[in-house]
């Protein structure tokens, strides 16, 4: 028996997130070993351990990576050896581990069933991570975003044995956003700082979403330009025809029966739409008048007079649509 006591080995527990789930052995096994190597709980899953025989001779401790402990070290280490493994898989019943087992029965059950498969899991993982493309209307960066996602597939890959460091991963990201971000894209091969690449890719993606849903791409401004001119020409047809219309039916024949006109004579207009002095349009000849025009225009409408002259309703009326068509693309 001994006199001394070696230190008391306890089982260790990794983050809920490390814990073996059955298809990420690969970065599973390299913590457990990180974990377990200096406590000695290697060589117990390696089965690589064996007590010494009871001696009634006082005998000194053992280290904790001795191959040969004393028969109590044995026993305590044994136990911790098997918790550490139970503790760190997310379904032990459903991995089939035994809890009064072996550590290495445990342990070699999980490596023949699930690491002799992890070149298969790890191919599988490292496939989705190239296959996921950025989709339109995805926000890039966030919860829930584009960047978060291909972040969660990168651990995954690696957690099975992919091994894709940082420089990979950023051109995996980068060739995972479609051709209509050639232009931000193009810029960004050959940058090893993952995070300008993110802060690029963020940037440009709050451009492409725009301000209130307004369209920011320049093909969608050129679609809106085409309508617009496409518009406004065939306003200006109508137009042109509604004009001589318009005309014509300003111009009086010298049919009979047009209303006399007691102010000057003169046959088809009214006192109110008479040009002469004294004429409620006086000095405002119309277009089509071909005799003298010696009527003066009133100091107080000259300016008013001019534009009613070479303005007329029809035409106004083309410009006020065009204001108004213009207002609406471009608010």
């Amino acid at each position: 028996m001994s006199t001394t006591t070696t230190s008391q080995v306890l089982p260790f527990k990794l983050e809920a997130d490390e814990k073996f789930n059955g298809e990420n052995w690969a970065s599973w096994e390299m913590l457990m070993i990180a974990e377990g190597g200096p406590h000695g709980l290697v060589n117990y899953w390696e089965n690589k351990v064996s007590p010494q025989p009871p001696n009634l001779l006082p005998l000194p401790a053992t280290g904790l990576t001795s191959l040969t402990p004393l028969d109590h070290e044995y026993t305590q280490c044994e136990s911790a050896a098997l918790s550490s493994i139970i503790r760190n898989v997310t379904d032990p019943f459903g991995f089939g581990l035994d809890p009064r087992g072996k550590a290495h029965e445990a342990w070699n059950k999980l490596q023949t069933e699930y690491g002799a498969h992890s070149d298969i899991i790890r191919k599988r993982r490292e496939d989705i991570l190239r296959a996921t493309k950025f989709q339109d209307g995805e926000k890039v960066t966030g919860d829930g975003g584009h960047v978060e996602k291909m972040r969660r597939l990168l651990k995954e890959a690696n957690d099975a044995g992919a091994g894709i460091k940082s420089e990979i991963f950023a051109t995996i990201l980068i060739d995972s956003f479609p051709k209509s971000w050639d232009p931000v894209v193009s810029t960004l091969h050959g940058e090893k700082d993952i995070i300008k690449i993110i802060a690029c890719l963020s940037a440009h993606g709050d451009r492409v979403a725009g301000r209130g849903g307004r369209p920011t791409s320049s093909t969608s401004t050129d679609l809106s330009n085409q309508a617009l001119h496409a518009s406004i020409t065939a306003l200006a047809q109508q137009i042109q025809g509604l004009n001589t219309t318009y005309r014509r039916d300003q111009k009086p024949s010298n049919g009979k029966s047009h209303e006399a006109n007691d102010h000057c004579k003169g046959i088809g207009h009214t006192i109110e739409e008479c040009w002469k002095v004294g004429g409620g349009k006086q000095g405002q000849y119309p277009p089509w008048w071909k005799g003298k025009r010696d009527a003066p225009l009133p100091s107080s409408s000259a300016n008013l007079a001019q534009s009613t002259v070479t303005i007329d309703p029809i035409t106004a009326m083309v410009q006020v649509v065009a204001k108004g068509m213009m207002r609406t693309l471009w608010h």
